[in-house]
């Protein structure tokens, strides 16, 4: 298994999209981020949006979109990165369906990356399934779209604005 894990393939989705001139695309999503690969070559992608630089990710119809936070260098600090402009990037899908998709695997590897990331790390396989059944039936409460983590990694909230389903990070000094 350690063998496989290895492969730049290993836990990639793809997905068949276009782009806004109508040239197709192929997006992985992974626990890593977002990829971007050519139709010919889904080995290595031209473009890889970490995590950590996605700001919004949503779907409306069709469409799939996501904001990426270009931060930009600030030479007058010690801190070498300020606040930036956000980019979008945006492809079509075939159907709807396929779009809400695509966005809904977002969602999943989204939380895969903040539970390993933030030591949760997988399940643990050494339970019986009394432990298991108790947990799946009392305190479990979270649903598909729920992205609700400990207060101490970031968390995203989901939400229908006209019609278009947003992932947004929730900002915890604003409460």
């Amino acid at each position: 298994m350690k063998i496989v894990e290895r492969f730049p393939a290993y836990g990639v989705h793809y997905y068949e999209v276009k782009d806004k001139e109508g040239f197709p695309w192929w997006i992985g999503l992974s626990y890593k981020g977002i990829g971007q690969y050519d139709y010919i070559d889904k080995k290595t992608p031209r473009k890889l949006f970490p995590w950590e630089k996605l700001e919004n990710v949503y779907f409306k119809q069709r469409k799939f979109s996501f904001e990426v936070h270009k931060r930009r260098r600030i030479q007058t600090t010690r801190r070498p990165l300020g606040p930036g402009k956000l980019i979008v990037y945006t492809w079509f899908a075939s159907a709807a369906s396929l779009a809400k998709t695509i966005w809904l695997m977002a969602v999943a590897q989204h939380q895969f990356y903040l539970d390993c990331s933030h030591g949760r790390g997988p399940i643990n396989l050494l339970r019986n399934y009394e432990e298991i059944a108790a947990e799946l039936s009392g305190s479990v409460t979270c649903s598909t779209l729920s992205l609700t983590t400990s207060k101490s990694s970031p968390s995203l909230s989901v939400f229908k604005h006209e019609g278009e389903y947003i992932l947004r990070p929730i900002d915890e000094n604003s409460n």
